[in-house]
C-alpha cells in the first residue's frame, strides 16, 4: 500500500496537519485509497520505513514540477509591465540528533541545528517560484548564486543589502531580468564612478569590481587566475524611509541606496522605483506564512535524519504553494486582490475539510 506516490501524499499531509500524529495523518490520507491486500491503517513505523525508501530528491522534483504551474498573476503583480519578484533567505530549526548536528550547522547562540533556504518569490501573490536548501553553515549568497539562473526576462527582481557583488549582479542581469537591489551605505560597499546626475536626482554610475570583491571571488572559486570584471553601467537611487509609531510620530529614519538596471529616468522615475522596493517585504510575509501560519511558531521539523529533513522542507514548500493556488483561485473568482483572501482562514478551512467518504464531496 505504501507506494512512492502514497508515501509522498502522507508526507504532504504531515506538513498540512502539523499537530496531528503520523497515525492520524496517515488515516486521513489513505482512507479513500482502495485496498487490495491490506486492511487497516499502516503503522507509524511502516510510514517511517516507507519515507526512508524514497529519496528527498523526489520531493524536490515534485516541488519544481508544481511550482512551474504558476497561478494567474493580476495587475498588482506587475510594475512597469514587469512581474515583480524578490529573493531572500530564512532558516528552519531541525531535530537535535547527532546525525543532524553532523550535517547541519548549529548557530553559536542557537539550540538546534538549522537548515537555510533561499527562495525566489513572486511578490504579487507570494508564490514560491524556486528555492535552494542547505545547511545554515552555507551562506545566503552561496545559495543565491545557484538560484540566479531561475531569474527570467520580463521580471524585475528585488533583493536586500548583502546580496550585491559585481559578479552576482552581472550574472543576474545576464538572465534578462531587471534588478532593483539594495546596497550597503558604506563607501567601500559600492565601488562605482559617478558619470552624471539624472533629471530625477538619481545617478548614472559605472560599477567597478574592487580589490576586495575580486579577492573574495577568487577565494570562493578556489582559483587565483580570474581577471577583474569589466565595468558595467547601473543607476543609483538614494532615498530615506521614516518609521512611525501608531500615533504617527517618527521613530527612526533610515537611508536606502538601491542599484537598478532600469537606466531611463523618464520611463522609470526614481520615486516609483523607491516605492517599488517596498514590495520586497512580500517575501518576508511569505516566510511568515510558511513558518508561523503553516508550520506554526516554536516548532521544529518532524524528520530525525538529514534526508527526512530535506524531504519535509520540499514538501512544506509544495503544500504552501498549493494553498497559495487556492487563495489566488478564490481571489479570481471573487474579482479581488489575493491579499484580501486570508491565508490563515484558508488554511483552517482546508484542514477542516471532511473526507470524500464522509461528505460525498471531492477535496
Amino acid at each position: 500500500m505504501l507506494t512512492g506516490a502514497v508515501t509522498a501524499m502522507i508526507v504532504l499531509g504531515l506538513c498540512l496537519f502539523r499537530w496531528e500524529s503520523v497515525a492520524v495523518v496517515t488515516a486521513r490520507v489513505t482512507e479513500a485509497i482502495p485496498r487490495v491486500r491490506v486492511e487497516g491503517t499502516p503503522s507509524g513505523s511502516a510510514v517511517s520505513k516507507a519515507r526512508a525508501r524514497v529519496p528527498a530528491a523526489v520531493w524536490e522534483r515534485l516541488f519544481v514540477a508544481a511550482a512551474a504551474q504558476v497561478p494567474p498573476a493580476g495587475a498588482e503583480s506587475y510594475a512597469f509591465g514587469l512581474l515583480v519578484t524578490a529573493i531572500d533567505g530564512t532558516v528552519f530549526d531541525l531535530a537535535d540528533t547527532a546525525e543532524m548536528r553532523e550535517q547541519f550547522t548549529t548557530p553559536s547562540k542557537g539550540r538546534f541545528p538549522q537548515a537555510r533556504m533561499v527562495a525566489l518569490v513572486a511578490c504579487g501573490n507570494r508564490w514560491i517560484q524556486a528555492a535552494r536548501i542547505g545547511s545554515s553553515g552555507v551562506s545566503e549568497q552561496a545559495l543565491a548564486d545557484s538560484l540566479i539562473n531561475d531569474l527570467r526576462a520580463g521580471t524585475i527582481n528585488l533583493a536586500d543589502r548583502g546580496f550585491f557583488s559585481m559578479h552576482r549582479w552581472i550574472r543576474a542581469s545576464a538572465t534578462g531580468a531587471h534588478l532593483v537591489w539594495r546596497v550597503k551605505n558604506g563607501v567601500r560597499n559600492l565601488p562605482a564612478r559617478l558619470d552624471r546626475t539624472l533629471s530625477d536626482a538619481s545617478a548614472q554610475v559605472m560599477l567597478h569590481e574592487s580589490d576586495a570583491m575580486l579577492a573574495r571571488r577568487r577565494k570562493s572559486c578556489g582559483d587565483k587566475t580570474p581577471s577583474r570584471l569589466a565595468p558595467t553601467p547601473a543607476r543609483l537611487i538614494e532615498f530615506t524611509v521614516t518609521s512611525r509609531d501608531r500615533s504617527g510620530r517618527p521613530v527612526k529614519t533610515s537611508r536606502y541606496r538601491v542599484l537598478t538596471t532600469l537606466l531611463d529616468p523618464d520611463r522609470y522615475p526614481a520615486g516609483q522605483i523607491a516605492a517599488l522596493y517596498a514590495e520586497r517585504w512580500q517575501i518576508e510575509l511569505t516566510y511568515a506564512r510558511l513558518k508561523v501560519t503553516l508550520r506554526e511558531p516554536g516548532t521544529r521539523l518532524r524528520g530525525q535524519t538529514p534526508e527526512l529533513a530535506y524531504q519535509e522542507l520540499w514538501a512544506l514548500l509544495t503544500v504552501y504553494n498549493a494553498l497559495v493556488r487556492l487563495a489566488v483561485t478564490t481571489a479570481v473568482d471573487l474579482n479581488v486582490d489575493p491579499d484580501q483572501v486570508s491565508f490563515t482562514a484558508l488554511l483552517a478551512l482546508t484542514r477542516n475539510l471532511e473526507c470524500p467518504e464522509d461528505s460525498g464531496q471531492g477535496i
